[in-house]
């Protein structure tokens, strides 16, 4: 009985050729079309969270109204105060993370992450150093840049190099540093200063805390 199945549904697929072929041209572009559609899925995920990895926290307190990970709603500093408070928590340090546009020595006007760490323990520190070091983030308006802002400067025929100065809101601050890290889902190069520069470099604000 069951050979018998296997022989009429054989030659329910094979005799006809046009249906054959449509089914397997049927299957092979759902094929594709799945798998292309799952890559770009994995893209999306990694694009949106690569400021959780660069940062690299594994605990994140953010405002109870945030819809996703790269939606930043300021709070206040007394944030941190109530974090540190709470039965099970050893430490807790603030953190800036917003998009600010900066004033090249070209005159040109380039848009970055602005990630602004604890001067203290310089917690969420770039991971990956290509040139600089990390600990001269604690001088005076220091910032330190990826390899994107390097691939967008040398687009724009500037040299980024260690010393290049620009201006954030007004406020002079000097390249001490180069670190490589995951391209973030906007494309925009990170920049990561102190928290009293990032404050400095923010326009004014009653909720500063990210």
């Amino acid at each position: 009985m069951m050979s018998g199945l296997f022989v009429v549904a054989f030659h329910m697929i094979f005799r006809d050729r046009a249906k054959y072929l449509t089914l397997v041209g049927g299957l092979a572009f759902c094929t594709l079309l799945i798998s292309q559609q799952f890559g770009v899925f994995c893209g999306v995920m990694l694009l949106t969270a690569s400021t959780l990895r660069n940062i690299g926290a594994e605990i994140w307190v953010m405002d109870r109204d945030a819809q996703q990970v790269n939606q930043v709603i300021p709070m206040r500093s007394v944030e941190v105060q109530r974090v540190r408070s709470m039965t099970g928590v050893e430490w807790a340090v603030p953190v800036i993370w917003t998009v600010s546009g900066a004033r090249l020595p070209d005159g040109s006007v380039e848009t970055f992450q602005l990630v602004g760490l604890d001067s203290s323990s310089l917690a969420g520190r770039p991971r990956r150093m290509i040139e600089g070091s990390v600990e001269d983030l604690r001088m005076l308006n220091a910032v330190i840049v990826d390899q994107v802002a390097v691939e967008r400067f040398a687009r724009k025929g500037l040299k980024l190099e260690l010393g290049l100065t620009m201006e954030i809101n007004d406020r002079e601050v000097r390249v001490v540093g180069l670190c490589h890290t995951d391209r973030s889902f906007f494309g925009y190069p990170y920049a990561f200063t102190a928290y009293e520069t990032a404050l400095a470099c923010m326009p004014p604000e009653r909720k500063m805390l990210s």
